[in-house]
């Protein structure tokens, strides 16, 4: 586990320059949302936007073990109801051949529970891009938006010295493998130098 990556999402500082608090609110939130959080690592903004929902829920899918046990005690310790951690320790392919009779998956989720789905620097790192949308979007009702936070380049960082370099995926082919999926009414916004977003709502 990256203890780097750890120690950024933990830092209130940098999770605002990250522009948290804008994509929270560009994510047009209700209170009775039931919103899930595909990578949700630490919980960064998982638990900002448990906020927001204090009739609905929030599923939060975590890969990793450390922050994993990361997220649950920050929970815990807050005594946050609406927040369900879900440890996936499994690849998209063994998701997808694992439904049950009754509808439901490994995950526990119903299929077309979801009003609101969230990925923030996440389908960058997928091989499969295509069929990790397709699997996530059985999660989704019909109208129910994804919400889909990148980088906006492969260099984070003018300084010479702190100039981080990672996974990359341009805005175009995220438009065009929504498409490709289930996706309609897709936009995007720049959040700022570093990242942008783009929406869809599934058909």
């Amino acid at each position: 586990m990256d203890k780097q990556m750890i120690r950024r999402m933990e830092s209130r500082k940098q999770l605002e320059e990250f522009g948290q608090s804008c994509i929270i609110s560009d994510m047009d939130i209700s209170p009775d949302d039931q919103i899930m959080d595909v990578g949700a690592f630490t919980g960064s903004f998982s638990l900002p936007i448990s906020n927001y929902v204090s009739e609905g829920h929030v599923y939060a899918v975590v890969v990793d073990e450390e922050p994993l046990e990361i997220l649950k005690r920050k929970i815990l310790k807050e005594s946050i109801d609406n927040i369900t951690p879900i440890h996936l320790d499994v690849d998209t392919l063994a998701i997808e051949h694992s439904v049950f009779d009754d509808g439901m998956d490994i995950l526990g989720v119903e299929f077309e529970s979801m009003d609101k789905m969230f990925m923030c620097t996440v389908l960058h790192e997928i091989e499969e891009k295509e069929r990790f949308l397709k699997t996530y979007s059985r999660f989704l009702k019909s109208g129910g938006k994804i919400y889909i936070v990148e980088f906006a380049s492969e260099v984070v960082g003018t300084d010479l010295r702190k100039k981080e370099i990672h996974k990359y995926i341009p805005q175009v082919e995220v438009e065009k493998l929504l498409k490709k999926t289930c996706y309609v009414n897709i936009s995007a916004k720049k959040i700022n130098e570093r990242i942008y977003m783009i929406s869809a709502e599934k058909e």
